[in-house]
């Protein structure tokens, strides 16, 4: 069985998930308390559905915020699949439909399953700030991403398959640069070759 390296596909998702927490959280935190525009963050989905009701001291407050982490952090990992070439002229607006994407889901999940306490408080503002902080996430993922594959994008991953394991290097995106090509130059003979025809 092959070692996966830390650097893999899986860790630099997860890792930018992780970061792209952070303005989405900045963002919706603003909207919250200092202009007031949603009733709901997005640690009180976590807290609603792990404990029924919004947070009610900071150890609540704090396993929910836990629990949203560790949710964008697989959902970075989710993006880094699914888009496989990370370098990409399109990737922030990847990360963006991406964010929507998920925001939309679970507002989904949450009326389809009528989960108590958060389908009957969304309303419009609600609705279109998270819809933002959605799209703030995934586009902070997908820098976070680019980010990661420039600066370990030369590190060796082992690739599995159901017959035998191969090592290889693989690279998120190929890279071109001018140095490159003026190291590849024609090979000139000495002399010409002569070739005999029947």
């Amino acid at each position: 069985m092959g070692v996966i390296i830390l650097k893999d596909r899986f860790t630099i998702g997860f890792l930018s998930g992780l970061a792209g927490w952070l303005p989405q959280f900045l963002f919706m935190t603003a909207m919250y308390y200092v202009f007031h525009l949603t009733k709901l963050l997005y640690f009180d989905f976590a807290a609603i559905i792990a404990y029924g009701h919004k947070p009610q001291n900071w150890q609540e407050t704090s396993f929910a915020v836990l629990i949203v982490i560790g949710f964008l952090g697989v959902l970075g990992a989710v993006f880094a699949f699914a888009i496989k070439i990370i370098q990409s002229p399109n990737i922030l607006f990847k990360g963006a439909v991406f964010g929507a994407g998920d925001w939309f889901l679970i507002y989904a999940i949450t009326y389809v399953f009528k989960v108590e306490g958060l389908y009957k408080q969304m309303d419009f503002p609600t609705a279109v700030i998270n819809l933002i902080g959605g799209t703030i996430w995934g586009i902070s993922t997908a820098l976070m991403l680019v980010f990661l594959n420039r600066r370990y994008r030369s590190e060796t991953m082992v690739k599995e398959d159901h017959h035998h394991t191969t090592p290889k290097k693989y690279y998120f995106a190929p890279s071109h640069s001018r140095k490159h090509d003026e190291e590849i130059k024609p090979v000139r003979l000495k002399k010409p070759i002569k070739i005999k025809q029947d």
